[in-house]
């Protein structure tokens, strides 16, 4: 120990002399080199080659510091290093007193395993103090992985709204970024151009009256231009995507250009059409018109006719499709297919008098002045509507059709048209009057439901549908009274309506009837007292009308056996009174029905 006291009185001794303090740095040396016990074995078994690295690494490290252009630095060094070889010495001076003990050194065993090495702390010098005649010591530099510390950016400063005025909004920032347009790789497609109307004969024919195109085929947000010089000048297209039939003037052959310009800017390959603008219409074709009903060609301009078909005579055939045309009045205008065409389908019953036009048309479509011939008398040969039918007098609940009279009226008839009736279906049919009615008595006076179909004919006897109607025909059963004796008839009395005079055994053999009239379906009703076998005359039964007890009366008498030899007194006889329509009545019996 007294070895190692000498050795550090040395190095105090070099540092003061290169101006260090040197009373603060050895009281720590003193301090850092008592080891422990452990400690100062294990360092005293350490090789003598570590011991003497120390004194070199210091003095590089205080190279270092010269070099950097630390002020005092060169001085430092050379004190340190001094100070280095002492610490050196120091410890090969342990390390010798540890091997004199008296142990041989064949009796050294290595340890059982290496403790770690004590880091040798390196003695740093204290800076002189200001005052004491000394500069300030340079600072330690700081290891090189640590970084300096970075000068902090000034911020710039946000300028305060004067006195009056309000600060500035603050910019709003979007919270997502508009993506950003794609860059185009292909041109987009060139549009197409076409007629917008083909007027000529032929679809392919690209002949037209009408030089109006329509471009299609534009991609979205793309736009257009065309030229019809050429490519020498262009405009702009509209929204619509049409170009006007007025970009081309007069008649003759016509080519436009069309290309599109998508949203990026790449252009299309131009589109091209090319088509014959004819706009003059031909001359008047002069034409042979032959009606219905009259010899030769039509009687003037102007007549009435007499059917609906038209023959056209001097025309080829086979007639040119779309070559002629024609129509009636102001109605749209027929292609004519053949020499002859019928108009009926365009006549009206509210129209009497219109006119029939012919024209022409050349191959662009363009056509001339129509060849006209007015026509009258129109309305009867115009398809007839059906016709309604109600009952003349609903006796019943209004709506009902319940009646106790027949007789029906057809309403919705055309003039000059005709109509006709049938009661069994459609199997037979009767011409209607000009009374527009059908009688109670067609019905035959039976009750029950009654159906009854009815048509309109026209003047060309073309029908109309035929309209269906049902009723139910109730008749009022009229009963007699009995006269005061057994001579005086017994009496019946009709209604205004449909009336079925009743008659029974107990009535007698005289009947007087008041108020029949078989048109309005009144009947007498000798179901009760007469029976007529089938295939039996009717005649050896039911006599007939003949003059009553008056001259202004009817009469007819009933046998009601049908033997001829029996007595007339026994006949049962039937007194109409005053007859004043037609004499006929329509007797009910037991098997069947007849008219006399």
């Amino acid at each position: 120990m007294t070895r190692i006291k000498q050795l550090r009185q040395v190095a105090a001794q070099q540092l003061h002399g290169q101006g260090q303090p040197a009373g603060r740095r050895l009281d720590a040396l003193d301090e850092e080199q008592a080891l422990a016990p452990g400690e100062a074995a294990a360092s005293a078994e350490a090789p003598a080659a570590n011991a003497a690295n120390a004194p070199a690494a210091m003095e590089g490290e205080m190279a270092a510091s010269a070099e950097a252009g630390v002020p005092g630095a060169a001085g430092a060094s050379s004190g340190l290093v001094m100070g280095g070889v002492a610490l050196g010495a120091i410890g090969l001076a342990a390390v010798a007193a540890s091997g004199g003990s008296g142990a041989k050194s064949g009796d050294l065993k290595p340890p059982a395993a290496e403790l770690p090495k004590p880091e040798i702390p390196r003695p740093q010098p204290e800076p002189p103090k200001p005052g004491d005649g000394h500069p300030p010591a340079p600072e330690t530099p700081k290891p090189d992985n640590q970084q300096p510390p970075q000068p902090e950016a000034p911020k710039p400063e946000t300028p305060k709204p004067e006195d009056g005025q309000k600060p500035p909004p603050d910019t709003p920032k979007p919270d997502v970024e508009p993506p950003k347009p794609e860059e185009p790789t292909t041109p987009p497609p060139a549009p197409t151009v076409a007629l917008t109307v083909d007027s000529g004969r032929f679809a392919d024919d690209r002949l037209t009256n009408q030089a109006d195109l329509t471009v299609t085929g534009l991609s979205p947000g793309a736009t257009w231009k065309y030229s019809v010089d050429g490519g020498a000048t262009w405009k702009e297209g509209n929204s619509e995507g049409n170009i006007p039939g007025s970009e081309f003037g007069a008649d003759g052959e016509k080519t436009v250009l069309v290309t599109q310009i998508d949203r990026h800017g790449a252009v299309s390959e131009q589109a091209t059409l090319s088509f014959t603008l004819d706009m003059t219409p031909p001359e008047r074709y002069p034409l042979a018109l032959f009606v219905p009903g009259y010899d030769g060609l039509a009687p003037s301009e102007e007549f009435d006719i007499k059917g609906t078909t038209v023959l056209i005579d001097n025309i080829a055939t086979p007639v040119k499709e779309g070559q002629f045309q024609w129509t009636l009045g102001e109605g749209d205008w027929q292609d004519l297919r053949s020499q002859t065409f019928d108009f009926y389908e365009k006549l009206s019953v509210n129209v009497d008098r219109t006119a029939i036009k012919i024209r022409d048309l050349d191959e662009a479509g363009n056509p001339s002045e129509p060849f006209t011939r007015y026509i009258s008398g129109t309305a009867k040969f115009a398809s007839p509507p059906a016709p309604t039918v109600e009952l003349l007098s609903d006796s019943g609940i209004p709506g009902d059709s319940i009646s106790n009279d027949g007789a029906l009226r057809v309403n919705g008839l055309v003039a000059g048209m005709g109509w006709k009736y049938s009661l069994d279906n459609g199997v037979t049919w009767k011409d209607g009057g000009s009374s527009n009615q059908i009688a109670a008595s067609e019905f035959g006076g039976i009750s029950g439901v009654k159906n009854v179909q009815v048509v309109q004919v026209n003047a060309g006897k073309k029908e109309s549908a035929a309209t269906h109607f049902d009723f139910t025909l109730q008749p009022e059963d009229i009963s007699g009274v009995h006269g005061a004796t057994n001579s005086d008839p017994t009496l019946f009395t009709g209604t205004g309506g449909m009336d079925q005079f009743k008659v029974n055994a107990a009535d007698g053999k005289k009947l007087s009837l008041v108020g029949y009239d078989k048109s309005q379906g009144d009947v007498i009703d000798l179901s009760a007292v007469l029976a007529i076998p089938n295939g039996a005359n009717v005649s050896d039964y039911i006599r007939t009308m003949g003059a009553g007890s008056s001259n202004s009366g009817y009469q007819f008498s009933v046998n009601l056996t049908g033997n001829p030899a029996a007595d007339s007194k026994d006949f049962l006889v039937v007194d109409l009174g005053a007859y004043a329509a037609q004499p006929q009545v329509t007797i009910l019996y037991n098997g069947g029905q007849t008219v006399i």
